[in-house]
């Protein structure tokens, strides 16, 4: 009897082994189909991502959140036109780095970018900070249809500064600009509400807990940033 439960506790790991390698390849296979459909059908856009750094998520949840801006760049970089800001909000707002073109540096500075695990968090610092990269870079834009995005990642829980409602209405009335937010850690109601209403009523609100659900939540903030279909 000892026996077979080894061996079903064998098949069962070898079964979750399998599962999480599948979902690897799935998520690979997104990529490289949304990287093409860039590269073929354009994606002209400036994006500011705010990452939540404070302990109410996890350090796996933040980096989830890491690699999904590192995957969102690498796919949107694919058009050379699109340029890329990024910051950390916990307490404060730290910067990751302001708008540039520059793929390769932005993603060296995104990847090395380290969970702060902050005692507070300003959700609105982080839309504050994304708005004043987003309009500055909308001033020197030479073409007027360029798309401003701002990604807000996070679980939504505000315990310190300003409300970032208004701050997210704010940013849209004056850059004209939308906001999606990508919910990591575990929101509850409150968090979960204040992502809606950050995200507003054209915004996506994604959810993102393993690469399952990665490799859907990529694929759709792609189709909305750019506004293409992924189909080839």
């Amino acid at each position: 009897m000892l026996k077979f439960f080894f061996v079903l506790a064998l098949l069962f790991a070898y079964a979750s082994c399998r599962s999480v390698e599948e979902a690897k390849l799935r998520y690979q296979n997104t990529i490289r189909t949304a990287s093409e459909a860039v590269e073929a059908r354009g994606c002209l856009a400036h994006v500011c991502f705010a990452l939540d750094t404070s302990g109410s998520v996890t350090k796996q949840q933040f980096f989830y959140g890491r690699d999904f801006i590192l995957d969102i760049t690498a796919i949107l970089g694919n058009d050379r036109r699109t340029k890329f800001a990024a910051g950390q909000y916990g307490r404060r707002t730290y910067k990751i780095a302001s708008m540039t073109g520059d793929v390769a540096t932005f993603n060296t500075e995104v990847g090395f970018s380290p969970y702060r695990h902050d005692s507070q968090t300003s959700v609105g610092s982080g839309i504050v900070f994304c708005h004043s990269q987003l309009r500055r870079a909308r001033k020197k834009a030479a073409d007027a249809n360029i798309v401003n995005k701002m990604v807000v990642i996070g679980d939504g829980r505000n315990t310190l500064g300003g409300d970032p409602i208004r701050r997210a209405n704010n940013f849209r009335r004056k850059v004209g600009g939308e906001i999606s937010t990508v919910s990591i850690g575990y929101p509850g109601k409150e968090g979960e509400r204040i992502l809606s209403e950050v995200a507003g009523e054209n915004g996506g609100v994604f959810t993102v807990d393993d690469y399952d659900e990665l490799s859907e939540k990529v694929e759709d903030l792609v189709a909305e940033i750019c506004g293409i279909s992924l189909d080839l």
